[in-house]
């Protein structure tokens, strides 16, 4: 009869502290759960803190103020300073095209000054990556893999890239012209950080004039670049355009990278 009531007793024990071990546990999953609960209800106010602010007049009216129209207020400012376009065939200019809040210069330039490494020669195409001082065994995977892209066959050259190398990477080669400066960028050898950081391969190149650079059409094509400031933030926005007796018609735009 003893041994039963011992047993009962260590059962009993047992089962009570399963139960308080059950309650700890309980009490903790509520615990967290009503953190995450809390949690998830101050990232709401945030987040509906942020869409009251993107209402407001003052965002809307940043917003208004983009790029391209920035651009175009500077282009606007260019000719009030310079009354004409020609200027750039002697040098290269920069203007402070500010508003208020906003600190804004913008760089003009002629794009027939840069080199077109579509209708240069193997050899300038090679002397002019080597003078900006890429390494000789990249410059032969640039030139062969560039020629590559715009030839219409599928055979390598030594140092090139074709069909089969592209397909892993979701994309063919043009075979043809290119069509803008980004798409320099999908081309082997021709990294982003070596075509817009350093050392900026978009400053010095062009595919959007002759090399002979001879023709009144090709004195036409200008480079604008703007750099913005705001409230301790920078912007970095590149237009190609062509003058027109009466229009000016964008080649190329495109917000980069900042140097």
């Amino acid at each position: 009869m003893a041994y039963k009531n011992t047993t009962k007793r260590v059962l009993y024990r047992k089962k009570r502290a399963s139960l308080k071990e059950n309650a700890f546990i309980l009490v903790f999953v509520l615990i967290t759960l009503l953190s995450l609960a809390t949690l998830l209800s101050l990232l709401r106010l945030e987040a509906l803190k942020e869409i009251s602010l993107a209402r407001s007049p003052l965002i809307r009216k940043e917003a208004s103020l983009s790029l391209s129209a920035l651009s175009e207020w500077c282009r606007q400012q260019f000719l009030d300073q310079n009354k004409s376009y020609l200027i750039l065939e002697t040098k290269d200019i920069a203007i402070d095209c500010s508003l208020p809040d906003y600190h804004i210069i913008a760089y003009f330039s002629l794009e027939s000054k840069r080199f077109n490494i579509i209708t240069n020669d193997i050899f300038s195409l090679k002397n002019s990556f080597e003078d900006l001082g890429i390494p000789q065994k990249h410059v032969d995977i640039m030139v062969d893999s560039l020629l590559d892209w715009i030839d219409q066959d599928n055979e390598h050259r030594i140092n090139g890239a074709e069909k089969d190398f592209y397909m892993k990477k979701g994309y063919f080669p043009r075979n043809g012209p290119l069509k803008t400066l980004d798409e320099i960028v999908l081309i082997r050898g021709f990294d982003p950080y070596i075509f817009w950081i350093k050392p900026a391969l978009y400053k010095r190149i062009t595919i959007y004039t002759s090399s002979a650079g001879a023709n009144e059409s090709h004195l036409q094509i200008y480079r604008e670049e703007l750099k913005v400031t705001y409230k301790g933030k920078s912007w970095c926005y590149l237009e190609i355009f062509k003058k027109e007796p009466t229009n000016i018609y964008l080649l190329y735009k495109r917000k980069i990278p900042c140097s």
